[in-house]
């Protein structure tokens, strides 16, 4: 009895292997596969559930609006300081704002010249851009601190041109050509 069911167990090895090594796919599949998404299944639902209820509760919509309110009014107030320091964008506050930052850097301009406005294509524009020339003499490093200085103006300014010229003693001469950004006379409209 023991040879023939080892004949029929020999026989059939094949196939038992075969079931063997296919249920332990399955199983391998249903752990490294199958159980990860389920479980990140299940905690997208719950956060969707906890979101769906913080946002259908008055409470959590009470709660998210206030939140949004303090911000906004956190910003106005940094924008009314803002406004407060903010130079004047006219042509002379401009010019004076130019004349400050280049004695701030001990810089002494030699020219100060505005150019003819430009005004922008669109006509219903309130802008717009006054070119100023500035010559000095300088050296990198003032250059250097004034250049920077008017980076962190809070108009909206470009140094358009720049050109410049060593002379014998080892200083520069610097030409500069400065876009501003300025509201549209009221009296042009």
């Amino acid at each position: 009895m023991h040879n023939a069911t080892a004949k029929r167990l020999i026989h059939d090895s094949p196939v038992i292997v075969l079931f063997s090594i296919a249920s332990l796919l399955c199983c391998a599949s249903i752990i490294y596969l199958a159980i990860p998404q389920w479980s990140m299944y299940k905690e997208r639902m719950e956060r969707i559930s906890h979101y769906d209820t913080f946002i259908s509760s008055t409470e959590g919509f009470d709660k998210m609006r206030r939140e949004f309110e303090l911000k906004n009014e956190a910003l106005s107030s940094k924008l009314n300081n803002a406004s407060s320091h903010t130079p004047s964008r006219s042509l002379s506050g401009i010019l004076e704002e130019l004349i400050s930052r280049s004695k701030e850097n001990g810089i002494v301009l030699a020219k100060i010249q505005p150019q003819p406005e430009i005004k922008p294509q669109s006509a219903n524009s309130a802008l717009t851009y006054i070119p100023v020339f500035l010559e000095t003499n300088t050296d990198y490093h003032k250059l250097g601190r004034f250049t920077a200085s008017l980076e962190t103006l809070p108009q909206i300014l470009q140094i358009s041109k720049m050109a410049v010229e060593t002379n014998k003693n080892g200083e520069l001469n610097v030409k500069l050509l400065v876009t501003c950004l300025a509201a549209a006379d009221k009296s042009d409209e």
